[in-house]
């Protein structure tokens, strides 16, 4: 910590950086990739959907900063995990119905039958 007031604290400033550097060139860019193979269907989907993505993964990202102890706190009792895969599973089942299968087709097959 700096003694004056005016000091510059360089180790803050350089974790800082290596934050937003190994952020850059890490798995940042990953969810924009799926985006478009998750809402292939109409053009108007793949329009709506990106940014609801982006802002669902940016909302989630505040609400565990912001509520990190008690999100802590509750996954710390017993069986908390269980709640967590009963989620993730209710999620995997909604995607299976309402994703559909673009395996061994084009962007533009996708698009006509969309």
């Amino acid at each position: 910590m700096p003694s004056d007031e005016g000091e510059v604290s360089w180790s803050a400033v350089y974790s800082v950086n290596l934050v937003v550097l190994s952020y850059s060139v890490g798995l940042c860019h990953v969810p924009a990739l799926f985006t478009a193979e998750l809402c292939s269907g109409s053009r108007w989907l793949r329009h709506l959907g990106a940014p609801i993505a982006w802002a669902t993964r940016w909302l989630l990202v505040f609400l565990l900063v912001q509520f990190n102890d008690p999100v802590v706190a509750l996954m710390r009792r017993k069986h908390a995990h269980l709640v967590a895969a009963a989620a993730l599973a209710v999620l995997i089942c909604a995607l299976a119905f309402l994703l559909p299968e673009t395996e061994g087709q084009t962007l533009n097959d996708i698009e006509r039958a969309g």
